[in-house]
């Protein structure tokens, strides 16, 4: 399985010695946990948690959640639109070579690259900047994500 399994490990891992319980994981397409070998759940640490992909309803799995992690991406907005916090974390800080996203989000958004600044965001409940909400991320009049 590889890094997949790393990353999603590392992440559950940080989750579990928290007390918080993961009730999934979600990604776009089926692709993204094929390719490393997972297809319905994943074992870590004899907790097997679903695997979500494609069509499946971001609100119905988030009905089961009190937060959501995941990269930057339309979910954060969706998320915290459903009334649920969006804990951002990228595996490594990418931003200058993303093609998806531009470094103005970042005076907005707390944005974790490392699983103990994601702890600690999650502990402090802080994943938009002192003072900044979700209308600021939505109305700011500069052009985020490319068209």
């Amino acid at each position: 399985m590889g890094w997949e399994f790393e990353y999603y490990s590392s992440l559950c891992h940080m989750f579990y010695s928290m007390n918080i319980k993961v009730v999934g994981i979600k990604a776009r397409s089926l692709n993204e946990f094929s390719k490393g070998g997972l297809s319905k759940t994943l074992n870590i640490n004899g907790n097997e948690i679903p695997l979500y992909f494609g069509n499946s309803s971001l609100p119905n799995i988030l009905s089961k959640a009190d937060f959501a992690v995941g990269p930057l991406s339309t979910a954060m907005v969706e998320t915290v639109l459903l009334g649920k916090d969006y804990y951002i974390f990228q595996s490594s800080d990418h931003s200058p070579y993303s093609m998806s996203h531009s470094k103005g989000l970042y005076q907005y958004v707390n944005i974790s690259t490392k699983v103990d600044q994601l702890k600690n965001n999650i502990e402090k409940r802080s994943y938009f900047k002192n003072g900044c909400t979700i209308e600021d991320f939505v109305n700011n009049k500069e052009n985020y994500f490319l068209q």
